[in-house]
């Protein structure tokens, strides 16, 4: 662990609460101050689909025919923040690719499943309207949007389309029952200490069976999915998501990888711009996904 990861976690366990309600989440979300740094040569477009607005940034230089979306996290319930936009926007300028950052509407406004149908809307117009090929396309995503990612394929497959080329997931969160050990051994390890109670994903949940395949994708069918590259953290509570999501994917007989980021928290890609691990892990996945688009 490098000296400013260190610090970085002791901070973040000293200032950061998530153990609010949702609407106080989200307000200090809004209130971070706007920061908003567009990379040269980098061109900005809108995206519609199912009636949402999504961002594309488009590399000058890039291979126009080809893209990646991105599936922020979030719990469903929390939308597109600066530091998100940031992060995306560097992302395309570092892989000089083409990054649709996708929007969907959020939960408990906007109950299951209207994200996983606003992420199937949209890949569905990639492929008839933009008229993408599916070998063109891959999927990057944060936390619960890998969970909404799969979820999407599953979907998506099931309607017998051909799904993208591959799937790179930061920390994902693919098992909302949390039966994962590591919710109980790094409890004290992750700074990011949240209170069952307060789980962001329990709005989305609601009613519902977390088990649900459509909540957990790990217990739906994994067949036939893209090679996948997993970046696991391992300070992370949801370690185990990444654990038993690469064992899963392994059984059914699709070509995963994971890298174990050591002594590393939940989406600490995030904050690449002041950990030397964050850069090498963006270094990862720009290696994985230059080498397949």
């Amino acid at each position: 662990m490098s000296i400013q990861s260190s610090i970085l976690r002791f901070l973040l366990k000293k200032t950061v609460n998530w153990n609010k309600p949702l609407n106080e989440v989200r307000e200090f979300q809004q209130n971070i101050e706007k920061n908003e740094k567009i990379p040269q040569g980098i061109t900005i477009e809108k995206f519609y689909t199912n009636g949402i607005e999504s961002e594309w940034f488009i590399p000058q230089t890039s291979d126009k025919s080809k893209t990646l979306i991105y599936f922020h996290g979030g719990g469903y319930c929390l939308g597109i923040v600066n530091a998100n936009r940031n992060f995306v926007l560097k992302l395309a300028a570092t892989f000089n690719t083409p990054i649709l950052l996708l929007n969907y509407r959020l939960a408990p406004e906007n109950p299951f499943p209207a994200a996983i149908n606003d992420a199937i809307s949209a890949y569905k117009t990639l492929i008839e309207n933009h008229n993408f090929k599916p070998e063109n396309i891959g999927c990057i995503g944060d936390s619960s949007g890998c969970g909404l990612c799969l979820v999407t394929l599953q979907k998506l497959k099931e309607e017998n389309y051909t799904l993208p080329k591959f799937l790179a997931f930061m920390s994902p969160m693919v098992d909302l029952t949390k039966s994962g050990k590591s919710h109980k051994t790094m409890v004290k390890k992750d700074p990011m200490i949240i209170k069952p109670e307060f789980f962001i994903d329990n709005n989305y949940i609601a009613n519902n069976n977390p088990a649900d395949p459509q909540f957990s994708p790990i217990f739906g069918n994994l067949s036939n999915l893209p090679e996948t590259l997993i970046q696991a953290s391992e300070y992370d509570i949801f370690f185990s998501d990444s654990e038993i999501l690469y064992e899963k994917l392994n059984e059914y007989g699709v070509k995963a990888h994971m890298t174990v980021w050591k002594k590393m928290w939940h989406n600490f890609q995030l904050s690449e711009a002041i950990l030397p691990e964050g850069k090498k892990a963006i270094k990862e996945l720009q290696v994985f996904i230059q080498s397949r688009l």
